[in-house]
Formats: C-alpha cells, sequence, structure tokens
C-alpha cells in the first residue's frame, strides 16, 4: 500500500473524503491537479491534471491513452472548455505548437524555420528533411559545407601527393613528390 493510498485511507476514516477528492495544487508548470486516485491518468500521487478532467467532462469519457488536452492561449492555468483541445496523439499536439509558434513570430503559420540562418521562409524554398523535423535553405547549407571544409583543410593539412611515372627507359615506376597545388 502506498504513501498515497494509506493517506487517503486515513482521511476517509476521519470523514475527509470529499474535502481530499476536490483539493486543487499547482504543479511547477503552472497546471492545476486536482486528487483523484481511482482516475486513470492520475499519478503516483493521486493528482490529475484539472484540464484532463474538464476536457473528459466535455467529451462525456475518459480520454484515450494517446491523447494529449492542448491550452489554446498557452496558459495552464485557463481551464475554460473554449480553451482547451483534444489533440489525437502528442505528435498533433506539437503540430499545433509549431504552426503556433510561425503564426507568433513571422504571421505565416505554415512558414518553417531554418535551421541554420534562424530566418522563418516559404517551405517550397527550403529543403526539408526526409524525417520532416529540419528545414534549411540550400545557400544555408552551401556555406556552411564551405566553411567546414576551410576549417578541415586548416586542422589537417593534407600530405604531399606522390606520383607514380614511368622511366621511358627502364619502364620502372619512378616516385615523385611535389607539393600542394
Amino acid at each position: 500500500m502506498g504513501k498515497t493510498q494509506s493517506r487517503f485511507r486515513y482521511l476517509r476514516w476521519r470523514g475527509f473524503l470529499v474535502v481530499l477528492q476536490f483539493r486543487k495544487e499547482k504543479d511547477g508548470l503552472g497546471y492545476i491537479n486536482v486528487f483523484r486516485p481511482d482516475h486513470p491518468k492520475a499519478g503516483p500521487s493521486g493528482n490529475v491534471r484539472k484540464h484532463i478532467l474538464i476536457a473528459e467532462k466535455t467529451l462525456g469519457n475518459f480520454l484515450p491513452d494517446q491523447a494529449v488536452v492542448h491550452h489554446v492561449d498557452e496558459d495552464p492555468s485557463n481551464n475554460l472548455p473554449s480553451n482547451l483541445v483534444i489533440c489525437e496523439s502528442n505528435s498533433y499536439h506539437a503540430f499545433l505548437h509549431a504552426r503556433l509558434r510561425a503564426f507568433r513570430d513571422c504571421g505565416h503559420p505554415d512558414w518553417r524555420k531554418c535551421c541554420m540562418c534562424h530566418q522563418w521562409d516559404d517551405p517550397q524554398r527550403l529543403h526539408i528533411t526526409p524525417n520532416g523535423k529540419s528545414a534549411y535553405h540550400r545557400q544555408c547549407n552551401n556555406r556552411r559545407h564551405k566553411e567546414y571544409m576551410r576549417r578541415r583543410r586548416l586542422e589537417n593539412p593534407r600530405p604531399p601527393r606522390t606520383y607514380n611515372n614511368r622511366d621511358p627507359i627502364s619502364g620502372r615506376f619512378i616516385k615523385e613528390v611535389r607539393e600542394n597545388e
């Protein structure tokens, strides 16, 4: 029997069950927690975030396991039903935040940020990696690659090249060393 369960039983024995079930406290991220140890999404302390309870009440049943509740105004303590959106997965929730960030920063929700120059631009002018996680301008990538090659040449100079030539008389190979060109 865990610490929460024993405290719950003790308080039920004392007659504080109703008070304890609706006790609210904020966590470090600003979310309001409600003590509901019998809830499927309850944490080890028996707390459930209030926005989850409100979304479930609006929906009429428990949320699916992968569902995430999104705050439209990004204020974790604003739990009005009109401010909550139920996302089907965490990836869709991250997609909403990415579009919101793009709209807030540049005014275009579809634009992406170049991971090299950190400028917002139309996705048609960017190269998007196959996994879709990052996007960059081709010019930025070329500039970065040239800088990388320049630094690499300064740190590790090439050894002199050796050329194998045949001696026209003997037919043997002569090793000739030339300095880098």
